[in-house]
């Protein structure tokens, strides 16, 4: 009979950096006959099923997915000791049903289960595994996790997290129509969330909490994790299917996640830190393509459940007659008293890319603007006011706000 020996390794997969590898492994061999029993991974099933990166899983690997699900969900009032690459702490250790030999497979396995559930926000992006060695190869059966909070504090943070989010929740469109919802949950989101530049400069370690859904909802802060958590979590109770994406800006470089969102049939990409910028709380990055999004974003290759965007119907701008594609005033005049009308006081317009210069020159231009625009208005109680242009070439917007 081969001998086996309990093999112990450290994940260190920290915030936006967990998809990408980059992880150190510290072993230790310990004879062991330890056969463990896993938890049912079916019990809870039904919650998670349809979650994004689940269904981009393998049989095994979603096993192993339920398992960690119904672990955690049981075990949430319990703290356990933990010990992760020397350093103890409260958590919990989870049996899995099968015991995984391939790098990629556990990678893909913590991946999927922390993008798609963001409602385990006191679960450190940090991990454990630990397994045994047979006949020369590791075999990991046992994921380690910590937490970021004690049992009562987990209590009292969850509680006060499903009240934020049934408050939203139980405001939202009575309506089949995903967009409205979408929209609805979003404005709520950007509203209720500023972006946490300190913590942002602190990092995960410091600042755990505006990495996540708990930060964005309950405390109001967070950087671009945390709103995109929040953001998946309210559209996952809404029963929007959405998952997170990672990559970075272009102009700077910095480290990024946003979501995709899968909205009456077709999937967008949506940005709601960015649009959440200046404290505006614009269109930008509201169900566009992948070129669109391309223009501003790099996405980070080898992630999972990447679709490629090419729909433009529940586009923000498509969807609510703002963009444009035409060289004529007149319509873009047409457009801004439109809005006026309707009490706006920010409007936002997209424009074709051959038409972006056209309409920047007129838009600038506030004396030929108001010659346009004012016959629009004649007899409707209203005026142009004097306005502040943002213009935002990359993505070929203006955006026009009342001073």
């Amino acid at each position: 009979m081969p001998l086996l020996r309990k093999y112990i390794a450290c994940l260190a997969t920290c915030g936006l950096l967990l998809l990408c590898g980059g992880c150190s492994v510290i072993s230790s061999l310990i004879p062991s006959d330890e056969k463990p029993l896993a938890a049912d991974p079916d019990v809870y099933r039904g919650e998670f099923k349809n979650n994004w990166l689940y269904g981009e899983l393998d049989s095994k690997l979603q096993d192993c997915y339920g398992s960690l699900y119904t672990s955690l969900t049981d075990g949430f009032k319990e703290d356990t000791d933990v010990t992760i690459s020397d350093k103890k702490s409260i958590g919990i250790e989870v049996v899995l049903p099968h015991s995984l030999t391939d790098e990629s497979d556990y990678q893909k396995l913590h991946t999927a289960f922390y993008y798609d559930n963001p409602q385990f926000f006191y679960v450190h992006s940090t991990y454990g595994l630990e397994g045994y060695e047979k006949d020369g190869t590791a075999y990991y059966n046992k994921m380690v996790f910590t937490y970021t909070m004690d049992a009562a504090t987990r209590k009292q943070a969850r509680d006060q997290l499903d009240s934020a989010v049934n408050k939203i929740l139980r405001d939202r469109p009575n309506t089949p129509d995903e967009y409205e919802t979408e929209l609805y949950l979003y404005e709520k989101l950007v509203s209720a969330c500023t972006y946490d530049t300190t913590a942002a400069q602190a990092g995960y370690d410091r600042s755990p909490d505006a990495y996540t859904a708990y930060g964005a909802l309950v405390n109001g802060t967070a950087v671009c994790e945390g709103y995109s958590r929040a953001l998946l979590l309210l559209l996952t109770k809404a029963g929007i299917r959405s998952t997170l994406i990672v990559g970075e800006s272009i102009s700077s470089g910095e480290q990024h996640m946003w979501n995709l969102a899968s909205i009456n049939g077709n999937t967008y990409h949506l940005d709601a830190t960015w649009n959440d910028s200046n404290d505006l709380p614009r269109h930008n990055y509201f169900n566009v393509t992948t070129d669109q999004i391309k223009l501003s974003h790099r996405i980070s290759e080898g992630q999972l459940g990447i679709v490629n965007c090419i729909a433009t119907k529940d586009n923000y701008y498509h969807r609510n007659g703002l963009y444009v594609n035409t060289y004529s005033r007149q319509s873009i005049a047409q457009i801004i008293a439109t809005q006026i009308k309707a009490g706006d006081t920010l409007i936002e317009m997209a424009f074709a890319p051959d038409k972006y210069d056209n309409a920047l020159l007129f838009l600038k231009n506030r004396n030929a603007a108001e010659e346009h625009i004012e016959p629009y208005l004649v007899g409707s109680g209203y005026s142009l006011w004097e306005y502040v242009l943002y213009n935002e070439a990359d993505e070929h917007i203006l955006s026009i706000q009342k001073k």
